[in-house]
């Protein structure tokens, strides 16, 4: 799900025509964007609208010259508390469009330099997955569940009811948000799992999350890979691990690893969550992921 070549700025190097471009995301440097991505975007026809955590927004006066004028910088805060975090990029056309689920904020970190995670969902007039009616799902939950600076409520209407005119043809992949629930509800409750493998840049200090999906999942064999930056709390997660008699494998590759992957194995079918945050009960960010579950 994650190359060297699948990525926003790949998507949007691409040239059929747009109607719109709806950025989510958490954190956003605009001077970054407006250099690598934003002309791109509007020479295909796109109205562009990029929407952030209400004081997660790096905006440099000397690089950042178009916001509010050639697209819509947008703030984003959570009535129930807690983070706007998904990162979710819907580039619409009149008769195609595509969408990424993934792990990478608009930055150049999250665009270009470190190792995420992303999934991409394509459409067109003949076929379609069904996740884009997932997608467009949770797009309209955000209505109740957030408050937006002006503008974007028509945008989001307008993407999601795209997105809905497309014809579903094919079981896509599953996806998950906190919109919806505690995304750890939402996962299935598989029996006889071999293996279960957390790959993560963060963790929770108490180590709760982790010990919700080994309650759940009851694994015969244990995983957790670290990259040099993790971050994490030995003392909890530790002893977890040992409990388990599970295993911590590290992440050699000097690339900042945000990605994040909680992946498990039964019989022959290997399943994961893509992207997602390891946090207690999933609930408290805001997020959508994709779910494959062949």
């Amino acid at each position: 799900m994650s190359s060297a070549t699948l990525g926003p700025l790949s998507l949007l190097s691409e040239t059929w025509p747009l109607r719109e471009l709806l950025i989510l995301n958490y954190n956003a440097n605009l001077g970054f964007f407006e250099q690598a991505g934003l002309g791109q975007a509007r020479a295909r026809g796109a109205r562009v609208t990029l929407i952030s955590d209400f004081d997660m927004v790096v905006s440099d006066p000397e690089a950042t010259r178009f916001a509010g004028r050639s697209y819509l910088d947008a703030r984003a805060i959570c009535h129930k508390g807690g983070a706007f975090h998904p990162k979710l990029l819907v580039a619409l056309g009149s008769d195609q469009a595509a969408v990424l689920i993934g792990s990478g904020n608009t930055s150049s970190g999250g665009w270009i330099s470190n190792a995420e995670i992303w999934t991409l969902l394509r459409a067109n007039a003949e076929a379609a997955p069904s996740t884009l009616v997932r997608v467009a799902d949770f797009l309209e939950a955000l209505e109740e569940l957030v408050r937006f600076t002006a503008g974007v409520h028509e945008v989001i209407a307008e993407v999601a009811r795209g997105l809905r005119a497309f014809p579903i043809t094919d079981e896509g992949p599953q996806m998950v948000s906190s919109a919806f629930g505690p995304i750890i509800d939402q996962l299935p409750r598989d029996s006889g799992v071999e293996q279960l493998m957390l790959s993560a840049p963060f963790f929770d200090r108490n180590a709760n999350a982790v010990r919700e999906l080994l309650d759940r999942f009851a694994p015969k064999h244990l995983e957790v890979v670290v990259g040099k930056e993790a971050n994490y709390e030995g003392t909890t997660l530790g002893p977890l691990i040992e409990k388990w008699q599970g295993r911590v494998s590290e992440i050699t590759s000097p690339r900042f690893h945000h990605g994040k992957v909680v992946e498990w194995v039964v019989g022959s079918t290997r399943r994961a969550v893509l992207t997602c945050r390891v946090e207690p009960s999933f609930n408290r960010w805001l997020m959508v992921e994709a779910v494959n579950l062949d």
